[in-house]
């Protein structure tokens, strides 16, 4: 009876255990805290923690749990994860306080469920900054101030700057103690891009930058929708000249057409004598007489050759006729 007693307060603690989320007992040897690798975690600030991990060894979904406290207070259990690799690969927990945080992920495919891996941290140490609040940008001819509120622990924070005008590929940065960042030399008749964020930098061991704020644009001292619209100006303008320029070809080689018609109309080319008078240049060396001896001992035989030959054919036809008519008269 005193064994089944005892059998039955140690099942009521170990069910107690579980239900308040204490951790449990990490598991010894290389099958604990080698489970997990890369631990990371970004406080943003007043707002909340994230923690993200990977695992050496294939899990499946909902096998890995996180608990987590922040100095003395209770434990807490995950309730929004992180999912990647099929299994949970970070958390997402809401802030409580700027000091101390201590992390245990759990392997629940095992029973009972084992601790393989913990951690202690200063949550300051890891406090990602919030986007600057209340910025302004004031303009005073070729100088740009730009300002925000101050934050808590100003001393901890950098204000920092990116710009770049239309014509820039990349932005330019400027850094200053926060909250006033003045730069000069701006030309008034272009357009610049301008964005700001904060960068914890003295205050934290690991410290990082925060998000980076809208983007604002600027021309001449005062705030525009974009740059776009100078872009698409110019873009327009060269299609224009473009366009005006190819007509203004067609029409050039258009015209030079018609003038060489008209001249060949009203004063027609003068053909070369030497293709006209063959044999005169090439032969002769330009003797007119010697040309037309030689044409006339040309041409006279060919004249006669016809001649001949048409009376040779006109005394076939003869008798060919004489020979019908004998025949037509037996």
């Amino acid at each position: 009876m005193a064994a089944t007693t005892g059998f039955q307060v140690c099942a009521v603690i170990f069910f107690l255990r579980g239900y308040t989320g204490l951790p449990r007992k990490t598991m010894q040897g290389n099958t604990s805290m080698e489970k997990i690798e890369n631990f990371a975690i970004i406080a943003v600030e007043e707002e909340y923690v994230e923690c993200t991990w990977r695992t050496r060894e294939k899990c499946s979904a909902g096998t890995l749990t996180l608990f987590y406290k922040f100095q003395n207070l209770p434990w807490k259990k995950c309730l929004n994860y992180l999912h990647g690799q099929d299994c949970n690969i970070g958390c997402r927990f809401n802030w409580e306080t700027i000091g101390q945080i201590t992390v245990s992920i759990r392997d629940s495919s095992v029973i009972p469920e084992v601790e393989i891996f913990q951690k202690t941290l200063m949550i300051y140490n890891y406090i990602k900054p919030n986007l600057p609040a209340n910025v302004t940008i004031r303009w005073e001819k070729n100088t740009v101030i730009i300002t925000c509120s101050k934050p808590k622990a100003i001393h901890c924070f950098k204000f920092e700057l990116h710009y770049k005008s239309k014509y820039d590929e990349e932005w330019q940065s400027r850094e200053k103690s926060c909250c006033n960042i003045t730069v000069s030399g701006f030309d008034l008749e272009k357009c610049y891009s301008f964005r700001v964020r904060m960068i914890r930098h003295i205050c934290s061991t690991h410290p990082y930058p925060g998000e980076w704020s809208s983007i604002t644009f600027w021309k001449n001292g005062t705030s525009a929708d974009s740059c776009s619209d100078d872009e698409f100006l110019s873009t327009n303008v060269i299609l224009i000249i473009s366009l005006v320029a190819s007509q203004a070809m067609f029409i050039l080689l258009y015209c030079i057409c018609k003038v060489k018609r008209m001249q060949v109309r009203i004063m027609p080319l003068i053909p070369d004598p030497k293709y006209v008078f063959s044999g005169l240049f090439d032969d002769h060396n330009g003797n007119f007489q010697a040309w037309l001896d030689e044409l006339d001992n040309v041409v006279k035989p060919a004249k006669v050759a016809c001649l001949e030959k048409e009376c040779v054919i006109d005394e076939e036809l003869r008798e060919e006729d004489e020979n019908q008519f004998l025949r037509h008269s037996q």
